[in-house]
């Protein structure tokens, strides 16, 4: 997730401004700061973040209506609010809003921190799914061109003869390679399972003869070369069968 660490702060009190940006620079992070919520708005209409941390009793915010434009603004930006004046109605205001935090001056840096990288998780994965969507409209437009050319075409074509863009099968795959990845960030093991045991379908037997031929060669001349590297690939094949 490196392409997805943009950060901006909306906070008119200039020390817990400057200060929180410069400890997120310093650990890596893209950060613009700005002073109100005007200019927040201009930032967010300019170029794309992944997380906005927003002072609740702010110029140009009131009844938190720079977060209201959020979902306008940047559909899916994460909001971590905080202040230094915590009422219950702007908590339960929050609840209503795309707010992932709600948080009390002075904040421990860790504890925001905490919030930033829970929040470019749900980013990233917002971005991901949000693309992956759109891979799917474009899918479902060339299926339904199938089906409109099938209807125009019944008497001209032998029955049942279908041709699916390759383009189309190739979106599907790519679609889900990027399930996979996402499931695999979100995932306690890491692991990355292939598409075709995803789909629980057989190897190919030539492959499967292949790798069983290389594997007998490997194990034949092993004892006459006597090579680390030809032992681990072998196990290497051993383990595909």
């Amino acid at each position: 997730m490196d392409d997805a660490r943009s950060i901006l702060i909306a906070d008119d009190e200039d020390s817990f401004l400057q200060s929180t940006a410069e400890l997120l620079r310093g650990d890596g992070y893209e950060c613009d700061a700005v002073g109100d919520a005007h200019e927040a708005v201009e930032r967010l209409r300019a170029r794309t973040y992944d997380v906005l941390i927003a002072d609740i009793k702010m110029p140009g915010n009131p009844n938190l209506e720079l977060v209201q434009q959020v979902e306008r603004l940047a559909p899916g930006l994460p909001v971590i609010l905080v202040t230094g004046y915590p009422s219950v109605d702007s908590a339960v205001r929050s609840i209503q809003l795309p707010v992932v935090a709600y948080l009390q001056k002075p904040i421990p840096y860790p504890e925001l921190r905490k919030h930033v990288e829970a929040s470019l998780e749900y980013s990233h994965a917002f971005h991901v799914v949000s693309r992956i969507q759109e891979h799917l409209r474009k899918c479902i437009e060339d299926l339904d061109g199938i089906k409109q050319h099938r209807w125009s075409t019944r008497d001209a074509e032998p029955a049942g003869s279908v041709a699916v863009p390759g383009v189309t099968l190739r979106t599907l795959a790519a679609c889900a390679w990027e399930l996979l990845n996402l499931d695999r960030e979100t995932s306690s093991t890491k692991r990355l399972p292939s598409l075709c045991e995803l789909l629980d379908c057989p190897q190919w037997p030539a492959h499967r003869d292949a790798i069983r031929e290389a594997v007998k060669v490997l194990h034949d001349t092993k004892r006459r070369f006597r090579s680390k590297e030809l032992a681990d690939t072998r196990e290497s094949l051993e383990r595909l069968l």
